[in-house]
């Protein structure tokens, strides 16, 4: 359609890189000169301008700072779009510019963020495709069950929200569960717990050191206990003591 025939259907302002509309005020606009649009699903519809800049470094940028967090993923693209007008001769320097990224940002696969150079702030939104390995549970685990080879699986998903921090390297640690956890069921750090060196009901040697004197005695541990913990402990005749946890299965009584 030539310029003579033309007509303006929605101004859009020059000074930004990124616009939402409502789609009904658009439609409304197309109707008046004899369009029919269907109605979209989406309430918004979005109009971007195509940029030339070129944004590798703060793609490497964003890269490391999504492999710190997750050490197995894999990043297939990070795409990456100025929302602000005045990016035009932008240049990422990690020497002079810094991200203003947030650590709950880094638990989407998409979002907002703000890069700093020379007291000068750019705004950009990004969006990551990428995979990530996590572990599952094969079946129910128990509160306070040691987890094992045989309960969990590994799998590799999309990454798209991650509301708590998957584990990664289970194969490095003994762990039990901190909490009931369903099967197939991402295994997070925040449902785990380092297996302690005293166990709850297990049974323990104790001694107490008095000088020359030493004496040594079982009891049962009446909670969980790590490395330096004071715990209680009931011994065979019922009655309670307390003792600090040394190293596994042996505690001290004070």
């Amino acid at each position: 359609m030539d310029d003579s025939n033309s007509s303006c259907i929605i101004k859009l302002s020059n000074s930004r890189n990124r616009w939402e509309i409502p789609s009904f005020k658009l439609i409304n606009a197309l109707n008046k000169i004899g369009i029919s649009v269907k109605r979209p699903s989406s309430s918004t519809i979005i109009f971007e301008k195509k940029t030339n800049l070129d944004l590798s470094s703060l793609k490497k940028e964003l890269k490391k700072l999504y492999l710190q967090k997750y050490p197995t993923m894999q990043i297939k693209n990070i795409s990456i779009f100025p929302t602000s007008h005045n990016t035009e001769n932008f240049i990422f320097e990690p020497s002079k510019c810094s991200i203003n990224f947030s650590r709950a940002m880094l638990k989407r696969n998409r979002g907002t963020f703000v890069v700093k150079c020379n007291k000068k702030s750019y705004f950009f939104k990004f969006y990551i495709d990428a995979t990530i390995d996590v572990y599952k549970a094969n079946h129910q685990i128990k509160k306070d069950k040691i987890i094992d080879s045989k309960a969990i699986r590994k799998e590799r998903i999309i990454f798209k929200t991650i509301y708590s921090l998957p584990i990664y390297n289970l194969e490095e640690k003994e762990i039990m569960a901190k909490q009931n956890i369903a099967q197939d069921k991402i295994i997070t750090s925040s449902m785990v717990v380092p297996v302690p060196a005293v166990k709850k009901h297990e049974t323990v040697n104790c001694f107490i050191q008095d000088g020359a004197v030493h004496i040594e005695f079982n009891a049962e541990a009446m909670q969980n206990g790590y490395i330096g913990d004071e715990i209680v402990l009931k011994r065979e005749d019922g009655r309670t003591i307390k003792g600090v946890v040394l190293r596994k299965n042996l505690v001290e009584i004070k």
